[in-house]
């Protein structure tokens, strides 16, 4: 073979591998992703990175959007421009219940109590906030907590005052003495410490003994009706691969979501080891004790007033898709899901 044959036959290969490559792109289902300021986000930064390259491996066109906050996640989603919007269980089911909404989802994004109360040094339980302003963002993660917390406690809920504060104006508020104490999950909490000094604010008491964060991987209906079984099973295992991904690397996990929330990755790790993330937040399955606290979400709703019936569950969850691709990691024998 002379070397001009040769340098031919390479640049064929070269071209079909590119086409190859292109045409598998051109096919690859789109999916954008929301995330915000909240470290439960790692496992979507990893699917969001294409050097990792989880989504394309499942055929899947990752982009990842960030979002103040679940709430503004679902709006985008309601007017179609996003996939999967990712909101605490309290903030989708109003929306599931009144049928303005239709979701789909076949595997838990998270299943942790990931919350922290961060208040005056003064303040030490959660009796201690009886008659205090308390900062997080009304309706959604932190307000359902607290309402849990003093419900365990058997202390009434209008015994505390919230304040609507969202996460980014948390450390301001708390320093300018507007709240007296602020809910948020981490990096908000930790940052407020770090700023304003472990002699000033604290960490008040443990709100996660009340309420575990237990939030279905949903997708809207628009995008299951387009895809269909094919684009949930590419789903669910990519969302496994990637769960897996930030537990067996969390150093370059941390990094990707440093980068997703201008955050110190070393801190993100920190937290995640010290809290017991990396063993506990991202499960990837779908159990009994998972529904369980969707559940209690829905009693507690029905209780406030912000839904007027129970939804059919399996109208939103299914483990059909899970069965196809790892039915090991389904735990449910109370629910016909």
């Amino acid at each position: 073979m002379t070397r001009r044959t040769a340098w031919w036959r390479a640049g064929v290969a070269a071209a079909i591998a590119a086409a190859t490559a292109s045409a598998a792109h051109a096919e690859s289902i789109p999916l954008s992703i929301s995330a915000s300021l909240n470290i439960v986000f790692g496992p979507v930064f990893v699917l969001g990175d294409r050097e990792i390259g989880i989504g394309e491996r499942h055929g899947l066109d990752i982009s990842v959007k960030m979002f103040p906050t679940g709430v503004a996640s679902m709006e985008a989603a309601l007017s179609g421009n996003l996939d999967l919007p990712i909101m605490n269980t309290a903030v989708a089911l109003p929306v599931l219940v009144s049928d303005k909404a239709c979701f789909r989802s076949g595997i838990i994004f998270t299943d942790f109590g990931n919350l922290k109360v961060v208040g005056d040094i003064s303040l030490n339980s959660v009796a201690d906030l009886v008659g205090k302003r308390v900062g997080t963002v009304e309706r959604a993660i932190g307000n359902t907590a607290l309402h849990f917390w003093l419900d365990l406690y058997q202390i009434p809920r209008d015994k505390v005052q919230i304040v609507n504060v969202q996460p980014q104006d948390m450390p301001a508020a708390l320093a300018r003495g507007d709240v007296d104490a602020i809910i948020w999950p981490d990096p908000v909490p930790s940052q407020i410490i770090a700023m304003m000094g472990p002699d000033k604010v604290h960490v008040i008491g443990n709100i996660n003994e009340a309420y575990r964060d237990t939030v279905p991987l949903s997708v809207t209906c628009t995008w299951y009706e387009k895809y269909g079984d094919d684009g949930m099973q590419k789903l669910v295992a990519a969302w496994i691969e990637a769960t897996d991904y930030v537990k067996q690397n969390p150093q370059k996990a941390a990094e990707l979501t440093g980068a997703g929330l201008r955050q110190d990755p070393a801190v993100i790790l920190k937290q995640w080891t010290e809290a017991g993330w990396l063993e506990g937040a991202w499960p990837a399955d779908l159990s009994d004790s998972e529904m369980d606290m969707i559940m209690k979400n829905v009693e507690y709703l029905l209780s406030v007033g912000r839904i007027d019936k129970r939804p059919d569950l399996a109208r939103w969850i299914s483990s059909q898709w899970l069965k196809t691709v790892a039915p090991d990691r389904i735990h449910l024998s109370n629910y016909g899901l």
